[in-house]
């Protein structure tokens, strides 16, 4: 079969650890993109096929596996269209659609389900409630950005790094931020590492480990004090 050589097979990830559930969308030319859910203890894999006309850029399977945040960007001539869509994993189902300014960078449940965030590749940042679907905005930039999100254990805190790209290569400004949620305060920020590859917080909640770096940093880590900041 003759390919586009552009084109680049690949495919997106998440698990949800407690419910012992996977899911792969995963996408090749030639054929819509497919959904694929394991769950453990269960030998039936639901699979169903997503619509054609998306890129799809980023995935989160809530922690209970019941539904799933996806990534779209649809294109229709020189307009664009950008959502974040939310299905139902085991209606196979898509339930909301969640439209956006800009392409989505990253999407990620919190620990308990009940708070979705939102980073879209310009830096925006938004918090959705997973029940009502209302948003609250917590940043609001128009930059060009790579992403990574990190929730607490206890789902209280949420870090959001971003990396904004500049027209010349090398330079780069990169910054980490941690809100509490439930009041959309933001308690910390300041610069980070230009490339980061691990976002977490330790158990008790009371440090934040970046770990990532470019040369001749290479294998930066470091670690944020939480706790003057709470």
């Amino acid at each position: 079969r003759e390919r586009d050589p552009l084109f680049k097979p690949g495919f997106l990830v998440s698990s949800a650890p407690l419910s012992g559930a996977v899911c792969l969308l995963r996408y090749e030319q030639g054929s819509s993109p497919e959904m694929i859910v394991w769950r453990k203890k269960q030998t039936a894999v639901r699979r169903w096929k997503l619509p054609g006309d998306a890129k799809y850029t980023c995935m989160a399977l809530s922690p209970n596996g019941d539904r799933i945040a996806v990534g779209a960007e649809r294109s229709s001539g020189a307009t664009a269209e950008f959502a974040v869509e939310i299905w139902d994993a085991s209606q196979e189902s898509l339930i909301r659609r969640l439209p956006l300014g800009k392409a989505p960078g990253a999407v990620s449940f919190s620990p308990e389900g009940s708070t979705l965030i939102v980073v879209e590749e310009s830096g925006r940042v938004q918090m959705l409630d997973s029940r009502t679907w209302q948003s609250a905005l917590l940043l609001e930039n128009d930059w060009h950005c790579s992403s990574r999100v990190a929730f607490s254990g206890d789902g209280t805190l949420v870090a959001i790094w971003l990396r904004r790209h500049e027209m010349v290569l090398t330079a780069s400004l990169s910054w980490i931020y941690v809100w509490r949620l439930a009041e959309c305060k933001l308690v910390l920020s300041g610069g980070a590492p230009s490339t980061v590859t691990v976002l977490e917080f330790s158990r008790d909640n009371r440090h934040l480990l970046l770990a990532g770096g470019m040369p001749p940093r290479l294998g930066q880590v470091d670690i944020w004090d939480l706790t003057r900041d709470r």
